[in-house]
């Protein structure tokens, strides 16, 4: 379970290449969901601490993805999905955000 360099590796030789495409497929695209949500999130309104806590989510899960397609073998690792699902679940809050704020911003008006 150790011998491969990196998770490209073993995934490479796990999986072949079709496995290695679709995982690393996966993961960007969870990436640029979120990084879609972001843009228009931060389109709508000023950023707050609500945007900064899922950036620093997405940036830590590219961080994380990357690290583990360099250097760490692990696939099943809960610090590689730990952060996917957090990543993955971040165009919904802001959708959340989005509509708590307009919901507050009808009832004032």
């Amino acid at each position: 379970k150790e011998d491969a360099a990196s998770l490209l590796v073993r995934l490479l030789s796990e999986a072949g290449v079709l496995g290695a495409l679709a995982f690393v497929a996966g993961w960007l695209l969870a990436v640029f969901r979120a990084r879609s949500a972001l843009l228009t999130y931060a389109d709508l309104r000023a950023p707050d601490v609500i945007f900064g806590l899922a950036l620093g989510t997405v940036a830590s899960m590219l961080g994380v993805g990357a690290a583990c397609m360099a250097r760490a073998p692990q696939y099943y690792a809960p610090w590689f999905w730990l952060p996917m699902a957090l990543t993955l679940s971040v165009p919904e809050l802001l959708a959340r955000v989005d509509y708590e704020i307009r919901q507050r911003a009808k009832l004032a008006a």
